[in-house]
């Protein structure tokens, strides 16, 4: 973690001293830049785009002293909003999936969602588009694997986000970066958005269908 806003005011004799322009860009810079890692982390992305984004972060914010500070802030205020939407999602998935549990020793079998622990990127994704879940799936099952595609989703946004900091650091090295189709990316992301939704679809007809409890099923 980096100084806070506060890291570059004098708590000393001098404490009404008022911080320059270029100070208040680095405070500005630094505390996005904390923010960004702590949301990144939060989501458990794989340990590799972790250290690609400390990395390539801290570089970016560093070119931008010199550079043009407020289009860099503002991607990264950018990436924290859509950032933030795309966990909440996670989340309410999550919250669901906890609500709608089995008790503990009544499931049977082994889940397709834990096929797909352990997983991420382009292996996940081709893990998910392969699931056929059978008529009757419990609505649990269906919320897991819901919840494994919003997950890929989060960090498929991790990802495009890191790409745009080595674009911002090592500009058109295109040796160094990884390309990015758009077009390419949006299908990806629309074809995500619909698993998850047809998921959670298949959870409220599992859940409506469900006999009440004490009743045999």
């Amino acid at each position: 973690m980096y100084p806070p806003p506060g890291f570059f005011c004098s708590t000393g004799p001098n404490a009404g001293y008022t911080m320059s322009d270029t100070e208040r860009d680095m405070a500005a810079l630094f505390t996005n830049y904390n923010r960004v890692l702590k949301a990144a982390r939060d989501a458990h992305p794989h340990p590799d785009a972790l250290g690609r984004l400390e990395r390539v972060l801290l570089g970016a914010v560093l070119r931008c002293l010199s550079d043009d500070t407020d289009s860099f802030r503002r991607r990264m205020d950018d990436f924290l909003v859509k950032f933030s939407n795309f966990n909440r999602k996670m989340d309410d998935i999550s919250a669901r999936l906890q609500a709608t549990r089995s008790p503990k020793g009544r499931r049977r079998g082994i889940s397709p969602a834990a096929q797909l622990a352990g997983l991420y990127g382009n292996d996940l994704f081709r893990a998910l588009m392969g699931v056929q879940l059978p008529v009757a799936t419990p609505a649990e099952v269906c919320l897991e694997v819901a919840l494994a595609a919003q997950r890929l989703i989060v960090h498929d946004q991790l990802d495009f986000f890191i790409n745009l900091c080595e674009k911002t650091v090592f500009g058109a090295d295109i040796t160094t970066i990884r390309e990015y189709n758009i077009m390419a990316f949006k299908d990806h992301r629309k074809t995500l958005e619909k698993f998850v939704q047809e998921h959670i679809d298949l959870a409220e007809a599992a859940a409506t269908s469900r006999p009440p409890t004490g009743q045999a099923e």
